[in-house]
């Protein structure tokens, strides 16, 4: 019984401190600090400073699925898709919660740029989908067998 109530405790202070986690963001910096360095400081001190990233009202794994759920929706679904996927993975998206989402947003967002998502977000959770089918194994013609068997 200690044990589960040590364990109980352990993992509400972790959560706590993951939730109280502070975004330290330089990529404006390193790459565009010479080039632009007034886009570089509002990337980094604003958008992903106390401003937006770091205000606590959304916890960090809602910040994530707001923030890929407006990407794919402008079909941006590129490196900055893929790297908030993977943000949004480390602050505990489950593959589950992202394919929710991918599908939801599939119905609002489009067709094209939920199956581009999915294809990127396959990667992303890669250790967790080991095994399944790939999209392009679903998307093989079922024989009229087959299909006799469904029916």
């Amino acid at each position: 019984m200690n044990k589960f109530i040590l364990s109980l405790l352990f993992n509400i202070l972790a959560l706590h401190v993951m939730a109280q986690e502070k975004i330290e963001q330089t990529a404006g910096h390193d790459h565009l600090g010479d080039f632009a360095p007034k886009f570089a400081e509002l990337n980094d001190q604003v958008l992903f400073g106390d401003a937006v990233w770091n205000d606590h009202t959304l916890s960090l794994h809602d910040h994530s699925m707001v923030t890929i759920s407006i990407l794919l929706g402008k079909g941006l679904v590129d490196s900055s898709f893929r790297s908030h996927l993977e943000l949004g993975k480390k602050h505990g998206i489950t593959r589950a919660e992202i394919a929710a989402l991918l599908t939801q947003a599939a119905f609002y967002a489009g067709w094209p740029n939920a199956w581009a998502g999915f294809r990127i977000a396959k990667e992303v959770w890669a250790e967790e989908t080991a095994g399944e089918k790939t999209l392009n194994e679903w998307l093989e013609p079922v024989t009229d067998e087959e299909y006799d068997k469904l029916e």
